[in-house]
């Protein structure tokens, strides 16, 4: 069900979901420019076979970026959604197992450029102990900003936005993790310095997503789109490169 196009099509996400199947989300280019992409959620059974689920039109310039379970068997999928050539929103959604949407979420429009560059993204998620969600992505500080700061987000299972936090650090999260004192870390890299190199990034916020403190680690990365994973079950700082 997956193949290559003019633009390429990307699975990005799976997930073994509680009725015993899969769901995987993606987006396909169908031409090598930008904002032509569209999502789409594609479900997998376990004997192999797929059927689509849910898709955006074409040319919607939409990306999802995650798919995850929630402990009352829907899924949650996190990415961005162009508005208009222009600019985009950071974008999520829960959704039962036949994709049918329980709640959205979706921000302020915020600068898009036909670089490619999406400086506003749900990038990694994750469902608390409490059965909250909550989601690391990135925000300009102004609409028209090109520049992108790390940012968290913790909403209720039924959508009501708790929290929602811009640090003052620049960065693009990969990774969000709970801690085991019910705060978090996020694994982030920025490509600030210059375009080939990543700074990596460990950022750590209270339960409540305050920043409690960020360490830099220089050029840890040799591509923007590389960086930090975080392994709490062995303590460990995983460059991903």
């Amino acid at each position: 069900v997956l193949y290559s196009s003019v633009g390429g099509r990307r699975l990005v996400s799976i997930v073994n979901t509680t009725d015993g199947n899969y769901m995987a989300v993606g987006y396909t280019n169908p031409s090598s420019m930008c904002g032509n992409v569209h999502s789409w959620i594609v479900k997998v059974y376990s004997n192999g076979t797929t059927s689509q689920c849910w898709t955006t039109p074409a040319f919607s310039g939409d990306g999802l970026r995650q798919v995850i379970n929630t402990r009352d068997g829907n899924i949650f999928v996190i990415g961005a959604k162009l508005t208009n050539a222009n600019t985009v929103q950071a974008w999520a959604a829960k959704m039962s197992l036949t994709c049918t949407q329980m709640w959205q979420f979706t921000d302020t429009n915020m600068n898009y450029d036909q670089n490619c560059d999406y400086y506003t993204y749900l990038t990694s998620a994750l469902e608390n102990r409490a059965g909250e969600l909550v989601v690391a992505g990135s925000r300009p500080p102004s609409p028209s900003s090109t520049a992108y700061y790390t940012r968290g987000i913790k909403f209720s299972s039924t959508g009501t936005k708790q929290w929602d936090w811009r640090y003052g650090v620049i960065g693009y999260p990969h990774t969000i993790k709970q801690t085991p004192d019910g705060g978090y870390i996020m694994a982030s890299s920025n490509w600030e310095r210059y375009w080939y190199y990543a700074d990596s990034e460990l950022i750590k916020l209270d339960s409540g997503g305050i920043l409690v403190w960020y360490n830099c680690l220089l050029y840890t990365s040799d591509a923007a789109d590389e960086g930090l994973g975080v392994d709490l079950g062995g303590r460990r700082v995983i460059n991903k490169k």
